[in-house]
C-alpha cells in the first residue's frame, strides 16, 4: 500500500530529510517551553479555588492555564466514548457536565465539562467530590483549563447530546487524575523526539543517496582527455 514511498525521486527523501530536522528542532524547542511552562507552574502554589458560577471562560488566565474550580457534578449524565479498531480498544473518554453552584435543576445548560482521556476509576471519580449538591455532589476540580479553541468541545458536544444541554461557551476542564505533581510534570521528551528526527532525517537522505545512483545516466562521464 505505502510502496510509492519507496518509489520517489532521490530529491523528495533530501526534501523530505531537510523537514525532518526542522521539524524535530522546532519541536524539541516547543517541548523544552513546555516543561519550563509546567515547571514554573508548579514552583506555585496552585490557583485559588473558583467557582463555576464566577468563571468567565473568555477571559481566565493562570499558569500553565491550572484551574481549581468548584462546581455541581451531574454523574447521572456522564458518558464514556471507547473507541475500538476492530474488536480491540484503543481508547476511551469520560464527559461529566459540571453546572454552577446555583443551578437547580439539570435541565439548565451546563458550563462546564470534564474530560478525562484513559481509564478513570470509580474511587478517583468520588474523590472529586467534596460536599452534597443540589443536581449532584460539589466537586472540587484541579486539572487544566481547556479555552474555546480545544477539540474537545466538539466531541463533548456529540458526547452529551443526549444527556443534558450545554451552554455556547462552556469550559473544558482535564483533571490531575493522577496528582498535581505528578500531572503537572515535566515531561523531558524533547531530546528524544529531536534524536529519533535527526535519526529519521539520515536514513532518508541515505535513501536519497541510494536512489540518486539508481537513476538512469547516474555515473556516466564524458572523457575528455584523449591518450
Amino acid at each position: 500500500m505505502l510502496g510509492w514511498l519507496f518509489r520517489l525521486p532521490a530529491i523528495a527523501y533530501f526534501v523530505i530529510a531537510g523537514l525532518l530536522v526542522a521539524g524535530g528542532i522546532a519541536m524539541f524547542f516547543s517541548m523544552r517551553a513546555d516543561d519550563s511552562a509546567r515547571a514554573a507552574a508548579l514552583s506555585h502554589a496552585p490557583p485559588a479555588v473558583i467557582t463555576l458560577d464566577e468563571l468567565k471562560p473568555a477571559t481566565y488566565k493562570a499558569d500553565y492555564d491550572e484551574i481549581v474550580l468548584k462546581a455541581q457534578a451531574f454523574p447521572q449524565g456522564m458518558i464514556e466514548s471507547v473507541k475500538t479498531k476492530g474488536s480491540r480498544e484503543v481508547g476511551r473518554t469520560l464527559y461529566m457536565p459540571l453546572f454552577p453552584l446555583a443551578a437547580k435543576t439539570p435541565d439548565e445548560p451546563a458550563t462546564a465539562v470534564i474530560v478525562v482521556e484513559g481509564t478513570i476509576s470509580d474511587d478517583e471519580i468520588g474523590k472529586m467530590f467534596v460536599a452534597p449538591g443540589t443536581i449532584g455532589p460539589v466537586a472540587q476540580v484541579d486539572g487544566i483549563f481547556e479555552g474555546e479553541s480545544s477539540l474537545d468541545r466538539s466531541k463533548a458536544i456529540e458526547a452529551l447530546q443526549r444527556t443534558v444541554k450545554l451552554s455556547p461557551d462552556f469550559a473544558i476542564i482535564k483533571p490531575f487524575v493522577h496528582g498535581r505533581k505528578a500531572d503537572l510534570a515535566p515531561k523531558g521528551d524533547g531530546p528524544a523526539v529531536l534524536i529519533a528526527a535527526l535519526v529519521a532525517a539520515v536514513i532518508s537522505a541515505l535513501f536519497g543517496f541510494y536512489r540518486k545512483q539508481s537513476e538512469p545516466g547516474y555515473g556516466d562521464r564524458a572523457d575528455g582527455y584523449q591518450s
